[in-house]
Formats: C-alpha cells, sequence, structure tokens
C-alpha cells in the first residue's frame, strides 16, 4: 500500500505504519527476523488448523522424537512454517490441494529455507490420515539424521586426581633430575 509522501505503509487495523520502521523496529529482531504481519498471521493459523494439522500436532507434541521441541505455525523470515523443530532446523509441511497450484513457491521456501540450514520435508495432508506410520517412521528417521552427535566422554578422572600422565607432563608435577 502505498503511503502519502515517503514511501509504503502497511495498514495495521486502523493505524498506518510506515513500512520501513517495520522492517527495523523491535519486532523484525524479535523473532527471527519476522515481521508484524507473518506473526499475525501465525497466531491466526494456530487458532484454525486443518484437519491434518490438528492430527499431525497431536503426534509431535507427545512423541519424545529425541527429545527435541516442535513449533506448530512458526514464523521464520517472511514464511510461516506449518511444523518446525528449531533445535534440528527441521521443517516438516503438509501440502493440501492449493500447493498443486503453489508448486514453484513451495519449491523457492525450500530453497530459500535450505540456504538458512533448514531442511524441509513435505507430506500430503492425506498422508497423515492414509499412511501415519510412514509419517512419524520419515520425521523420526528425519530427526535422527539432523541430531547433533553426543558430546564426546572424556575419561574418568582417577581417585588420586592425577591425570593419568606421566609425571614430566602434569602441570606442577615433579620432573626427575629437577628439585629434591
Amino acid at each position: 500500500m502505498l503511503g502519502e509522501g515517503v514511501g509504503m505503509e502497511y495498514a495495521w487495523g486502523r493505524s498506518r505504519v510506515p513500512l520501513e520502521d517495520l522492517m527495523t523496529g523491535p519486532s523484525r529482531s524479535r523473532i527471527r527476523g519476522t515481521l508484524p504481519v507473518v506473526e499475525a498471521s501465525a497466531r491466526t493459523m494456530r487458532r484454525q488448523p486443518t484437519p491434518a494439522e490438528r492430527v499431525l500436532w497431536q503426534t509431535l507434541r507427545t512423541s519424545p522424537f529425541g527429545g527435541y521441541g516442535w513449533r506448530r505455525q512458526h514464523p521464520v523470515g517472511r514464511f510461516v512454517l506449518d511444523f518446525c523443530c528449531p533445535q534440528l532446523r527441521l521443517v516438516v509441511a503438509l501440502d493440501g490441494d492449493v500447493h498443486m497450484q503453489q508448486a514453484g513457491y513451495d519449491e523457492d521456501r525450500t530453497a530459500h529455507l535450505a540456504i538458512h540450514g533448514y531442511h524441509v520435508i513435505r507430506f500430503a495432508n492425506r498422508d497423515v490420515f492414509d499412511h501415519p506410520e510412514v509419517v512419524i517412521a520419515t520425521i523420526a528417521s528425519a530427526c535422527n539424521k539432523r541430531a547433533p552427535l553426543p558430546p564426546a566422554k572424556h575419561p574418568p578422572t582417577p581417585p588420586d586426581g592425577s591425570t593419568g600422565s606421566p609425571p614430566h607432563q602434569r602441570c606442577g608435577g615433579v620432573r626427575e633430575g629437577v628439585g629434591g
């Protein structure tokens, strides 16, 4: 929406906010670079899930999937992701009939998210109902592939507090031929 004078404005409710303020304001840095309009869209979509989203969300929030948390209708940049595991940067997208007409948009979105380290897996809405075990197994497999490796375990310290290294390599240790 073109504003009068210097630039574009976005009509939010009854007030007009300069588009430049939306791009640089506190909301831009608050949630992964999202604009207020994207956040509002995500809230609306959370309140009105599709039947397939409702079913999959019940599974994602009650299944452990390696202990990672999931978010639904999660705003990231200019996109609202159906389901997202931020720790793994894993996105699950459910495609309804509208996605048949917007395949190019979906491909561009997937490519843009991949640049930022996200991996997107897609399912048709009907798959959630017709093949739920395949959907869940695919998500679990993707979680396992993207899960970080556990930290390396260090050998236990001996009861005397030594590091197990020879005395000449320890800090503060007595070296042969030095000292008494």
